[in-house]
């Protein structure tokens, strides 16, 4: 969804997207925090402070991945797509580099502290003799060596989390190029479901023009024969036929023979 014109930092002068806009938001929250821990000694709350910057660089990270979805489905051009999501991508890099930093140095400082309590801390090594010496390096030979292990658990670690975090992307991507298939497939289908109901409604208009055409023309018809019918006389239904004209008289046709009588005898 866009908003109102906002320009975000690294963006391209373009109409920003809401979640360039809570993005924003977002990278200023935690520029702030992170100068907020500048001037905190106690490393519990910096780890405290840091948890918070955590979550909030992983709904930054969710709503990349909302814009880039609600880009492609808007048909933003590749280039523009690439080079917006470039420029939000670097930023929370930045932090989350930051956070490591920051996270390594707050370990160490907890780890100075713990061995302060336990009382391994710092020792006067020129008041030691041959055999003290001898058993603290032995005991700092030890904790290299686990020290070494635990390392390289964590880049074991660090590089099967990587693996299976590329094979998700990869399927992520292809799951939404086949996305971005249906949603051209169902722009098309719409586009032609349109054209067909504007074939029909323009079907039905003319079949309503015709329709009413015969009844203006049925009307019409009516009309003519009830005015027929209203101006016929009655007095025509009852007259009788005129009288036959009277026969001649004192006159006798031409060629017309009297019949002769017989006379008795």
């Amino acid at each position: 969804m866009v908003v109102a014109p906002l320009a975000p930092n690294g963006s391209t002068g373009a109409t920003p997207y809401e979640q360039e806009v809570k993005l924003e938001k977002l990278f200023g929250e935690l520029q702030a925090g992170f100068k907020k821990m500048e001037g905190i000694a106690d490393p519990n709350k910096q780890a405290n402070i840091l948890k918070d910057l955590t979550n909030k660089m992983q709904e930054a990270k969710s709503l990349i991945k909302e814009f880039e979805q609600e880009a492609r489905t808007d048909n933003m051009p590749a280039a523009e797509l690439t080079s917006r999501k470039k420029g939000l991508v670097q930023q929370l890099n930045e932090y989350i580099a930051k956070k490591k930093e920051l996270g390594n140095d707050i370990a160490g400082r907890k780890e100075l502290i713990g061995a302060a309590k336990r009382g391994d801390g710092p020792k006067d090594y020129n008041n030691m003799d041959t055999t003290q010496l001898i058993v603290e390096g032995r005991k700092k030979i030890k904790e290299s060596d686990e020290s070494l292990i635990r390392s390289e658990k964590l880049v074991a670690e660090t590089i099967e989390i990587g693996t299976k975090t590329a094979a998700k992307l990869d399927d992520q991507t292809k799951q939404l190029e086949r996305v971005v298939d249906d949603l051209d497939q169902i722009h098309f289908s719409m586009k032609k479901a349109q054209k067909i109901i504007r074939d029909i409604t323009r079907g039905i208009a003319t079949d309503k023009a015709i329709m009413g055409f015969i009844m203006l023309l049925l009307m019409g018809v009516v009309v003519i024969i009830v005015l027929k019918i209203a101006h016929i006389p009655k007095s025509t239904s009852t007259a009788s036929p005129p009288p036959p004209p009277p026969p001649p008289t004192g006159r006798r046709m031409l060629g017309y023979r009297a019949p002769i009588l017989a006379h008795p005898h």
